[in-house]
């Protein structure tokens, strides 16, 4: 129900049943705030206690480019406020669970997607990001220092003619 009780931390946790559920004929005009100085209604109703929870709520904190042209290395990381877990994610037609209060989606490619967010109370939010492609490319080598490289055309490791070496560590230009 509470967040710490035997500390004295009444405020209440996102899953507490008393959310949601205290009566705004309880309130006078003059109660807009919480006890910490926060709006006193935040979700559908005002919460039992002299605490609001916040909304819940997602963030981006982190959104990592595309390094390499045409590549799939593009990161974002999604932070949760207020989430009664578990979290329903749906994502690019599949739908997921997420049980923490964040999570990371790596290895994306260049795009604009969207996510929604759904939380065990039925709570819902969505989050918009694009994922940029920096305009460099990168090429795969093995075996070729950055010396010996630097003295080899663009074009001949382009057309993966290196002296017949196999192409698989990555590079940029």
């Amino acid at each position: 129900l509470f967040v710490n009780p035997d500390s004295g931390d009444f405020r209440l946790r996102p899953c507490s049943p008393a959310r949601d559920a205290g009566s705004h004929a309880w309130l006078s005009a003059s109660d807009t705030l919480d006890l910490d100085g926060l709006p006193r209604i935040t979700g559908d109703s005002v919460d039992m206690g002299a605490y609001e929870t916040r909304a819940f709520a997602a963030s981006l904190p982190d959104l990592q480019p595309i390094n390499c042209r045409g590549d799939s290395s593009g990161l974002v990381h999604i932070d949760l406020q207020s989430a009664c877990l578990p979290l329903a994610v749906q994502f690019e037609g599949n739908v997921f669970s997420v049980d923490s209060s964040g999570f990371s989606l790596p290895d994306l490619p260049a795009g604009q997607y969207e996510l929604i967010l759904t939380d065990a109370q039925g709570r819902t939010d969505t989050l918009s990001f694009e994922i940029e492609e920096k305009n460099r490319a990168c090429f795969l080598l093995i075996g070729i220092s950055r010396k010996i490289f630097s003295s080899i055309s663009l074009a001949r490791v382009q057309a993966g003619l290196v002296n017949g070496l196999v192409l698989n560590q990555r590079t940029e230009f």
